[in-house]
């Protein structure tokens, strides 16, 4: 991780930034975490259900906490606002295949991708970051989680493991891209357009 960060000046990190790194990635995988947790207490029909919907839900509050700091209330919460719509397309997506509706399971994704192309586009205008690749993070997190809730519907656990392992590793890319952005934004809080 840190040979991606040379393009800054420094072979380091500071105190700092080693934390905004750290905070983002643990961000990210505890909603790759949550989800996963999410699908399988839907599937399982498990009792703790209702405490996991609510902890996924409150995953975009927490990149809110994380993000107001960097780019002030407004800019953070229409993050919050885009990323609340994202969650919500991505268990409606879930109940689909869960009921192996593949209409439903078609609209959501699509929808899903729709979500992901918000966030971008938002994300994208601020220095450094760029729509091409917030798109290809986010819809690599979108497709391993649909075959990951393929193989864990067709019992297929080996490869549902191997993609869940692919769906950590994708997060802390994310978390990683997301914390080279805040580097790069400057005081006062970079103006993205609303």
């Amino acid at each position: 991780m840190i040979h991606k960060f040379q393009e800054f000046g420094q072979q380091c990190l500071t105190f700092e930034q080693l934390n905004i790194l750290n905070n983002l990635i643990s961000l990210w995988q505890r909603y790759t975490m949550w989800t996963r947790a999410l699908f399988f207490s839907k599937m399982e029909n498990s009792p703790n259900l209702a405490a996991i919907q609510n902890r996924v839900n409150q995953m975009p509050m927490d990149f809110y906490n994380t993000l107001r700091v960097f780019y002030g209330e407004r800019l953070a919460e229409q993050f919050l606002n885009s990323f609340q719509r994202y969650v919500r397309a991505q268990e409606s997506l879930m109940n689909a295949m869960i009921a192996n509706d593949q209409e439903a399971v078609n609209a959501f994704a699509q929808e899903l991708y729709a979500r992901a192309d918000e966030i971008a586009s938002f994300l994208s205008q601020a220095p450094y970051w760029s729509l091409q690749q917030w798109q290809s993070l986010l819809y690599r997190d979108i497709s391993l989680s649909i075959s990951e809730f393929r193989a864990a519907l067709t019992g297929d656990h080996e490869t549902e493991i191997s993609i869940f392992e692919r769906l950590l590793l994708n997060a802390a890319e994310i978390g990683g891209y997301m914390a080279r952005g805040i580097f790069q934004s400057t005081q006062p809080p970079v103006p993205l357009q609303k």
